[in-house]
This record gives C-alpha cells, sequence and structure tokens, in this order.
C-alpha cells in the first residue's frame, strides 16, 4: 500500500475516534448539566393540604444523535467536495470556497441553535471540531494523503468559527444567567 494513502486512512480513523470521543464527552456533559429548574415560591405559606410539588424541570441539551449526524454529513461532504474538484479549472478552487462558506454557515447556525437552546460552550465546541475534523478527513481520503495546505487552511477556519461561535454562544448564557 501506497505511504500516502495509509497516512490518510490513519488520520480519517483517528478523527473517527476524535469526534466519537467529542459526541461521548458532550453526552456525559450534557448528563451532569441536567439540574432541576424551580420556580420562584410565593411569599405566603399555604397550609400542607394545597402544597402540591410538581415534578422538577429538567434542563436538557441535544441528544448524542446531532453530534454524529454533523460528523458523517461533513464527512461525506468533504468526500464530494474533492470528487467535484476536477470539475473546476483554473487557480482559484470554487468548490472548497464554497464547501468552506458552507461549513462556515454551518457552525454560525449551531452556535445560534446553541445559544437559543440555552447550551453551554463546551457542547458547541465539540460540535463544531467534529464538523471541520469530519471535512477535512473525507477531503482527505479522496485526495489519498494528508495534504498540509488543506490541513492549515481548515484548523484555521475551525479556529475562526470556534472562536466566533463561543463568543455568541457564551455571550448569551451570560445573559441568562444574569
Amino acid at each position: 500500500m501506497d505511504k500516502q494513502i495509509v497516512t490518510t486512512l490513519i488520520t480519517g480513523i483517528f478523527s473517527l475516534l476524535t469526534a466519537l470521543g467529542s459526541v461521548w464527552l458532550k453526552d456525559l456533559l450534557e448528563r451532569r448539566r441536567l439540574v432541576p429548574v424551580q420556580k420562584p415560591t410565593a411569599v405566603q405559606e399555604p397550609s400542607e393540604e394545597k402544597v402540591k410539588h410538581p415534578p422538577p424541570v429538567m434542563v436538557s441539551g441535544w441528544t448524542w444523535k446531532r453530534p454524529l449526524f454533523v460528523f458523517f454529513g461533513a464527512f461525506v461532504f468533504g468526500l464530494f467536495t474533492r470528487a467535484l474538484r476536477p470539475l473546476f479549472r483554473g487557480g482559484i478552487h470554487w468548490e472548497t470556497l464554497i464547501a468552506v462558506l458552507v461549513l462556515a454557515s454551518a457552525s454560525l447556525w449551531m452556535a445560534i441553535d446553541h445559544r437559543r437552546a440555552r447550551s453551554s460552550f463546551w457542547p458547541y465546541e465539540l460540535e463544531v471540531l467534529a464538523l471541520w475534523l469530519a471535512w477535512a478527513s473525507g477531503w482527505s481520503v479522496i485526495h489519498g494523503s494528508a495534504w498540509s495546505d488543506h490541513i492549515v487552511v481548515s484548523f484555521l477556519w475551525w479556529l475562526g468559527c470556534a472562536v466566533i461561535g463561543g463568543i455568541v454562544v457564551s455571550i448569551h448564557t451570560r445573559k441568562m444567567t444574569t
């Protein structure tokens, strides 16, 4: 087997294990986050006969299915993006630019969605990491090797999306807690 193909397969396996580990960690963090939410009680204390204790409302986030969907969807999108590369001629790789814009838009949508669902910072970060890792892995599998330019560009876009999306999620969380 060619050395580049083996390297690509090892990279893909590590990214898959990383994504699955992030899904497990996200699920663990969300289970720890399940805290009973109680409504404020009235100043008067009614008699014990009239007091009915409703079951506590649990704050829950996303299930483990969403990060898996994000990972496998981005992996297939990476495969598709690299497979389209021969159709675009010239010095500019339009298929990759469009893919990066789609992934950045998906990252922004995830940040807004986590903000709306009152999720914490880490579930968003785990999903956006799975998104960019899977896309880079899928792209590299079709390419036949891990191309350093593509990995650097993917890393920088992931970092930008992680920072900007993390700010969006954490600003909203601070407003909700104050």
